[in-house]
């Protein structure tokens, strides 16, 4: 019993082998409608043909079409050196929406029909693609942002995008974007490269084909052409030194804020922004400048960093630079002006970002530590005194508490007199007491007439001479005679 599949070879080889039978040449489409970027697949099939199906030309459909081989098969030869079958298969991915003759193949004496394609706009994911540049007609070392715009109406894909190449630029990827679903509904992805060009004369920038898998269409594998860029690149004016930036460049500086004490070093912080700038071109700059002083400040090797913000526009650089420095002399020093050249592109003139130099105020440290010890030596002194005073007034206060409560307490006039007579260091008589408290006429008629009432005939009113006495000693600032030597 022959076995099935011997059979069905032996089927299919009949009308290949019979007698008679020209060569032929069949390309048989999977479909003739699709949309831009999806890829049109076609099965090659040649029959009974002596020439080899693998050096088929396929130059003619190179116009319109990116041909990308998936499958081959050299099939199977006859007794006489013909090829009875030969089969490859192909995917051909159209650069543009259109309709689309695709012309006859031609294999030795072998030809196929022609095929009509329709290619529809990528409407299933509403595709969009805008390349553009923000100069086209820069410079030679101008820097020039080039962006590609990826526009869908859904975020459920897969996008791989390989950057431009040329031989005459270079191109630096910046980063990418993604913008999640915006006011028109539309999602978008935006790539950014950084151009510079090295030769003059028109430049082409062609973005390699986009890949994409699109998961509503279970990953279906995409692959869209992008547009070509066009640059007309304009020569550098003779007179331009090399490092002179192409770009506008803008900066900022701070200082150590504070004095500064003498042989202290410091900090001049800078921070350059611009497109064309490069840390060999900065250093040689701010070298130049330190380099230009009289002495007083001496600087020292510059560290400089590439910051990395997220708010610079794309292909802008930001450069911080410092730089320390010990003054060597005392007083108001300044630090040096700072002017970085650029070549404004638009007008066509040399200009420059200015930056003013700062004042640094510095000290002698010994001075200032003399200084400091004086100062708080007076504030001790001062202290000292306020010290001594506060006693004076809290001596005071407690004094004449207890005065005013004793002569409250007194029950006679000799009770009112001794009263008087006990404060500290007072003399032994009223008499005296008044000539050490050097009283007015109000107190000294109040001590009179206590007086007369301890030593006269007769003894008078207490109550009244007690508030006589405190009237009097309400108005009356007490002094305090020296405290006499024991002998």
């Amino acid at each position: 019993m022959i076995p099935r599949t011997w059979l069905l070879l032996v089927l299919l080889a009949l009308p290949l082998s019979a007698p008679g039978a020209g060569p032929r040449l069949l390309v048989i489409p999977e479909t003739t409608t699709l949309e831009l970027g999806e890829p049109l697949r076609l099965t090659l099939h040649a029959e009974a043909s002596e020439g080899n199906l693998f050096g088929l030309s396929l130059a003619s459909l190179e116009p319109d079409f990116r041909v990308r081989w998936t499958q081959r098969s050299r099939g199977v030869r006859g007794p006489d050196r013909v090829w009875q079958r030969q089969e490859m298969r192909l995917e051909l991915y159209a650069r543009r929406p259109g309709t689309f003759e695709l012309p006859p193949l031609r294999l030795m004496d072998a030809v196929s029909e022609p095929l009509t394609v329709h290619v529809d706009p990528p409407h299933s994911l509403g595709l969009a693609l805008h390349a553009t540049t923000d100069n086209a007609q820069p410079y030679v070392r101008e820097p020039v942002v080039l962006r590609l715009d990826v526009e869908t109406d859904h975020n459920q894909f897969e996008l791989h995008i390989p950057g431009p190449m040329s031989r005459e630029a270079h191109i630096e990827f910046l980063r990418r974007e993604r913008h999640e679903e915006s006011q028109d509904g539309r999602y978008r992805l935006r790539h950014y490269w950084l151009i510079i060009p090295l030769y003059e004369g028109p430049l082409e920038l062609e973005l390699p084909w986009l890949e994409m898998h699109d998961f509503r269409r279970q990953g279906v594998p995409l692959r869209l052409p992008a547009e070509t860029v066009h640059l007309d690149v304009r020569a550098v004016p003779g007179y331009l030194p090399v490092d002179v930036a192409l770009a506008p460049v803008a900066v900022r500086q701070s200082i150590s804020p504070g004095s500064h004490a003498k042989g202290e070093p410091a900090l001049w912080t800078l921070e350059l922004q611009g497109r064309d700038l490069s840390l060999r071109r900065v250093r040689r700059l701010v070298e130049r400048v330190t380099d230009g002083t009289d002495g007083a400040l001496r600087f020292h090797a510059p560290a400089i960093e590439r910051l990395t913000p997220r708010d610079v526009p794309p292909g802008e650089a930001v450069l911080r630079v410092e730089i320390p420095f010990t003054p060597r002399s005392t007083g108001d020093l300044r630090v040096p002006d700072l002017r970085i050249p650029w070549f404004d592109t638009t007008s066509g003139r040399l200009t420059a970002a200015e930056a003013p130099g700062g004042l640094v105020q510095v000290y002698d440290p010994l001075r200032r530590v003399l200084l400091q010890a004086t100062a708080a030596f007076v504030a001790l002194l001062a202290a000292g005194l306020l010290v001594i005073a506060l006693g004076a007034v809290i001596r005071r206060f407690r004094v004449r508490r207890i005065l005013h409560r004793r002569v409250a307490e007194a029950g006679s006039a000799r009770a009112l007199a001794r009263a008087l007579l006990t404060l500290e260091a007072s003399p032994p008589t009223l008499r005296g007491w008044l000539d050490a408290q050097g009283a007015d006429a109000r107190l000294t008629d109040a001590v009179t007439h206590l007086e007369r009432a301890c030593y006269g005939s007769q003894p008078g009113d207490v109550a009244a001479l007690r508030a006589e006495l405190r009237t009097a000693l309400t108005r009356h600032r007490l002094r305090f005679p020296a405290r006499r030597r024991a002998s």
